[in-house]
């Protein structure tokens, strides 16, 4: 609505309800601007997902210096 809205110059917001209470224009032009369900939700699964992504990075950069270390270690006693 709020994008036809921009395009016709005929229909103005200027109210609004949700949930049964009366919401000004810029309460209803703010929830117009938020992204759509699968839109915030895949917000919030990136968001749960950064920490355990972090914590795998870390876990294989620590395994690869190991192994760095190890082959280096064989490296010298051959």
């Amino acid at each position: 609505m709020n994008d036809f809205a921009k395009d016709a110059e005929a229909l103005e917001i200027k109210g609004g309800a949700i949930e049964g209470a009366v919401a000004s224009k810029e309460e209803i032009l703010a929830l117009a601007t938020l992204p759509n369900r699968e839109g915030l939700l895949s917000m919030l699964l990136s968001v749960l997902q950064a920490p355990v992504r972090n914590v795998a990075l870390a876990v294989k950069a620590v395994a690869d210096n190991k192994e760095d270390a190890l082959n280096l270690k064989l490296r010298s006693v051959a």
